[in-house]
């Protein structure tokens, strides 16, 4: 689900939430949870992060390293983000 999430960054929130309940359903089936677990439960569990915190980590993490790109364009369009 991590693939690509750099581009999830700029998708309506409809489709980042439909990744949000995916890894929830997931998450239920792999620890066998009841239904009325909450999502930081979940987290805590597997000990992994929620999707939207993991967009948002490797958005910055993206735009971080266009910053110091070897290609001066790449560089130029990184600081206008």
């Amino acid at each position: 689900m991590t693939y690509g999430c750099e581009i999830w960054s700029n998708a309506k929130f409809q489709i980042i939430r439909r990744l949000h309940t995916m890894q929830r359903k997931v998450s239920l089936t792999i620890t066998g949870a009841d239904y009325r677990t909450t999502n930081k439960q979940l987290q805590d569990m597997l000990e992994i992060e929620s999707f939207y915190d993991i967009i948002k980590k490797f958005t910055e993490n993206f735009h971080k390293d266009l910053l110091y790109h070897p290609n001066p364009l790449i560089r130029a369009l990184a600081t206008r983000v």
